[in-house]
């Protein structure tokens, strides 16, 4: 529902991915990475390569660069402060 509502503008999603996030990552004891992040990134391209072409597709990669980038700033900014 996330990436329809984000790529083909249909309001299916509800929620808040950045929450989302912060809590798996105070559930993994605050190791998520910039890593994990690259990881999904190379496994997001991959199958958009092999399986889409055009704009839409470069679109969709575009956005998740952003996105991974953001959702990693969330998560290091809402860790707690030693």
């Amino acid at each position: 529902d996330f990436w329809e509502s984000n790529l083909f503008g249909v309001r299916t999603f509800r929620g808040s991915p950045s929450k989302a996030h912060v809590n798996v990552d105070k559930n993994l004891n605050h190791t998520i990475s910039q890593n994990h992040f690259a990881q999904w990134l190379q496994l997001w391209f991959e199958t958009i390569d092999e399986l889409f072409e055009g704009e839409l597709a470069d679109r969709a990669k575009e956005m998740a660069r952003r996105m991974s980038t953001g959702q990693y700033i969330h998560i290091w900014q809402n860790r707690p402060r030693e």
